[in-house]
């Protein structure tokens, strides 16, 4: 019998994206103690690169990604490009209405952002971080309970997939199919759940 190994627990991914390096070191320090994994981009580009490469569970926007003054919305584009079951958050210190109102109403095919939060507040980022919690309760449906009793079996299923792209690494593959169980296997209760 092979012994089974206890996985460490599942990580809360989350994408933030903000143009301000200081906003961007504050939040990632702050949700980190939290207990979340943070995935940090300064610009749209930089944030797809990490949707492509990465295993993501929800976003944190800022709206205005470019600095090319008060036109420019390009967080709620980068929005559009999230997967339709990626819940976000927009947090920013613009206060146009015109801004609130096109993140929270869903047009289109585009969903909507879950809580605009104004990042200028003095309770700001703990309002943030409560609502993330929130928003994790209630869209991210992944079991990050979920104890993988062989994780040896994980494993050697990876070996076995017979994948195209052969430059994919037996770990990543492993890690893949770990979030896949957390997410067949989603208690809306939350219970602990062994496989």
């Amino acid at each position: 019998m092979i012994p089974s190994v206890k996985p460490t627990r599942a990580a809360r991914h989350v994408l933030l994206v903000d143009d301000d390096s200081d906003v961007r070191s504050s939040l990632a320090y702050m949700l980190s103690l939290a207990g979340y994994t943070l995935h940090l981009a300064e610009n749209e580009e930089a944030a797809r690169q990490l949707l492509n490469a990465e295993i993501l569970h929800a976003a944190i926007l800022d709206i205005q990604l470019e600095k090319d003054g008060k036109a420019d919305d390009s967080g709620l584009g980068l929005a559009k490009a999230l997967p339709p079951t990626m819940p976000y958050i927009v947090y920013t210190g613009h206060h146009d209405a015109s801004y609130m109102k096109r993140a929270l109403e869903s047009r289109g095919g585009a969903h909507r952002a879950y809580a605009f939060v104004q990042k200028d507040e003095s309770e700001g980022p703990s309002v943030l971080l409560k609502v993330l919690d929130e928003m994790f309760a209630a869209r991210v449906l992944v079991n990050f309970k979920l104890e993988i009793l062989d994780a040896n079996a994980v494993r050697g299923l990876s070996r076995r997939l017979a994948l195209p792209d052969r430059t994919v690494a037996e770990g990543e593959i492993a890690r893949d199919i770990e979030e896949i169980l957390r997410r067949l296997f989603h208690a809306n209760d939350g219970d602990k759940t062994a496989v």
